[in-house]
């Protein structure tokens, strides 16, 4: 099911993304989805006014990973800003390529004219591309929606603007800006979209296991397929098969998970072991007494109390991991 997949002149091991979602794609929820085997990673998105003034807030979020190929997704309305935070990137070796997001269905981002609202305005996003591919010395993608809301679906003609304004790829996620999160991806569009685009396409909605990976491939003919909201505390979606992890399994790797986040912000144990419980919904469930469990876990705030919680139900041989 899984194929090489190449963007531009990027060639990636294979064709399931880990899609950028805000507050969760930091360096080490990337690494983890690609130890597991997500061909690329995003960061969260970035904001390009933020990243053009050399913000230190936003520039911690450029942080990169060993051995793990990163996009970043910038988002923003400005096209100076976004030529000068293209700029900035191009300083800065490692990126595998450059996400513009015109997508985002967040009240806060529509309302300054960012994300979905672009798709209200293709001139502007006509012009961004252009110039954020004119900057960029690595490929650039569009992530977008099927449009506005059902009464302007016009992601055909965003995806045919990307296109000719040099964009190496799009991904679509199957919703309206209206929509949100909410009711059926519709992947017939995705479809529409391949059929009418020459550059590759991403689809995007609607994934939680490996059978709708492979699903969405077969019923759309999408190049390649990204992986949201069913990532986050289940890396094995990347897994080349489909994986049931077991309680052990569930446990050993939301402990590995804290305890690399600890490495990374060894400063803040608190904080990190805090940021923490929000996997804990999606690691430690689907067994007998999960509920209870988390809300255990919901009143430590050190790594120590947190194994001393956990470790009982492990079996008895602690394996390593391969984070």
């Amino acid at each position: 099911m899984d194929s090489q997949f190449r963007i531009g002149g990027l060639t990636l091991k294979n064709n399931i993304l880990s899609a950028p979602l805000s507050g969760i794609s930091d360096l080490v929820f990337r690494e983890i989805t690609t130890a597991y085997g997500a061909g690329l990673t995003y960061t969260g998105m970035i904001s390009v006014s933020g990243l053009a003034r050399q913000n230190r807030k936003t520039l911690h979020y450029l942080d990169l990973g060993k051995d793990c190929p990163v996009a970043v997704q910038l988002f923003g309305k400005n096209p100076e800003e976004f030529a000068k935070a293209t700029d900035f990137l191009a300083e800065h070796s490692g990126f595998a390529c450059i996400d513009i997001n015109m997508g985002c269905p967040v009240r806060k981002v529509v309302s300054s004219g960012s994300g979905a609202a672009l798709m209200r305005n293709l001139d502007l996003a006509k012009e961004i591309i252009e110039l954020t591919v004119a900057k960029s010395p690595v490929p650039v993608t569009v992530k977008f929606r099927l449009g506005w809301d059902s009464q302007s679906l016009n992601f055909v003609e965003l995806g045919k603007i990307a296109e000719q304004a040099g964009a190496a790829a799009v991904t679509l996620h199957a919703r309206t800006r209206q929509q949100s999160y909410t009711g059926a991806a519709d992947w017939t569009k995705i479809k529409e979209l391949k059929q009418a685009l020459k550059i590759p396409v991403i689809g995007n909605g609607d994934i939680k296991t490996r059978a709708d990976i492979a699903a969405m491939l077969r019923q759309t003919g999408c190049d390649a397929v990204m992986v949201a909201r069913a990532s986050i505390g289940n890396p094995w979606i990347f897994a080349p098969t489909e994986v049931r992890p077991s309680l052990r399994q569930r446990i050993e790797v939301y402990l590995a998970h804290t305890r690399r986040l600890l490495q990374y912000r060894p400063a803040n144990e608190r904080q990190a072991i805090a940021e923490m419980r929000k996997f804990a919904a999606r690691y430690i469930s689907s067994f007998s007494g999960a509920a209870e469990l988390r809300r255990e876990i919901n009143t430590i705030d050190d790594y120590a109390g947190l194994e001393k919680l956990l470790k009982p139900q492990l079996s008895t041989n602690y394996a390593h991991l391969l984070i």
